[in-house]
């Protein structure tokens, strides 16, 4: 007996694996024509199911990068654009390069450091201390793929590989170091498409939802692949569910396709509750308490806890300065959670490959949910 709940625990995750893989071939931002296979998967997976499916389109601004270049003390350095990158005047910046622990920064390109604030904010706050544009990069892990405030940064920016960054931070420590930073890029107007799936015989008590695009450059297995092949696994398990089933777009360019979605009042004055599944491909599986936003529902913390108890898997509490598309359900007046795995330290970067996929974890997910959506 136990030989066979492993047998069907392992083909259970590796059909899950199978659609991460499907999914996370390539980067897939929203408004772009990579984008189109993703959604074009889930949305069969939601009407070979019991579901109702709609397709909503939104437009929304974004900045594609065309070409960027960084040179320090005359040597070209790796680098990529941020998301939403403003353009740099033509003939670039040239000026100092200096850490983001500097006094004085008011003219120079700041070196920026990131360990716990998100690299938005902490961006904008160098823009307040005179800094006229970033080099940023993450302390340790992979190539971080950075998005600046949405939908445009107020300073151009630009990442680089971690071991690059120390090189770079340590330079700067021993004298100044003189810059160069190109970023030209064009302003567009995307097209982003949320997918909901409606149960045909019943109003559904509870949302969940998965955001489906990724960071530009980034194959975003972890972020949100993972979340989003456990709405594939929901269509599939269910033949009568009670929940409805949202695949969100543009998350990434600051929670975008939730904004919309909330905004058409899909459930009238219903508000369902809402339950967030963002990367939850490596790291133990975690509830987070407080994200940006705030504090999310206690009451649907407790149900999750409760269902976890009923699977037998462990369960941590997180809180983190960073969004989900819970942030949005929760502003409009729902009930929201947000179910994630920590630490996910490839994720939203150039590393966040299908390779780096726990499927033991995706399969706790997944039996997590099952649990959850099976009690009324």
């Amino acid at each position: 007996m136990q030989e066979m709940t492993v047998s069907l625990r392992s083909s259970k995750a590796s059909k899950i694996l199978g659609v991460v893989t499907a999914l996370s071939r390539s980067p897939r931002p929203a408004g772009t024509a990579a984008s189109r296979g993703p959604a074009q998967l889930v949305r069969a997976a939601f009407e070979d199911g019991p579901f109702a499916v709609e397709a909503t389109k939104f437009d929304f601004r974004r900045y594609d990068p065309i070409s960027w270049s960084l040179t320090v003390d005359g040597r070209t350095i790796k680098s990529l654009p941020m998301v939403c990158s403003a353009s740099t005047p033509r003939a670039g910046i040239k000026e100092g390069l200096l850490r983001d622990d500097s006094e004085d920064l008011e003219g120079n390109i700041a070196l920026l450091r990131i360990s716990t604030l998100h690299e938005s904010l902490a961006i904008e706050k160098l823009a307040e201390r005179g800094a006229i544009g970033v080099v940023a990069f993450q302390e340790e892990g992979a190539h971080l793929v950075g998005r600046a405030r949405y939908p445009t940064s107020s300073i151009p920016c630009v990442t680089v590989p971690p071991t690059v960054g120390m090189k770079l931070w340590q330079a700067a420590n021993r004298s100044g170091q003189a810059a160069e930073l190109h970023v030209k890029a064009r302003s567009a107007t995307g097209v982003g498409t949320n997918l909901l799936a409606l149960p045909r015989d019943k109003t559904p008590g509870a949302l969940m939802v998965a955001h489906r695009d990724s960071r530009p450059f980034s194959p975003g297995a972890v972020d949100n692949a993972s979340g989003t092949s456990m709405l594939v696994h929901l269509a599939e398990s269910f033949p009568h569910p009670g929940f409805a089933l949202l695949s969100s777009d543009a998350e990434e360019y600051g929670l975008l396709g939730a904004r919309a979605f909330v905004g058409s009042h899909p459930f009238g004055g219903a508000k369902p509750d809402v339950f967030n599944i963002d990367s939850v491909g490596s790291g133990p599986l975690s509830l987070v308490e407080r994200s940006r936003a705030g504090p999310l529902s206690r009451n649907l913390l407790a149900r999750l806890q409760s269902a976890a108890r009923r699977t037998g898997s462990p369960l941590g509490r997180i809180s983190t300065i960073r969004g989900s598309d819970s942030d949005e359900f929760l502003k409009a007046g729902h009930q929201a959670s947000w179910i994630r795995s920590y630490p996910t330290p490839t994720a939203t970067t150039v590393d966040d490959l299908v390779s780096k996929i726990d499927s033991v974890v995706l399969n706790e997910c997944a039996s997590l949910l099952e649990a959850l959506v099976s009690v009324p």
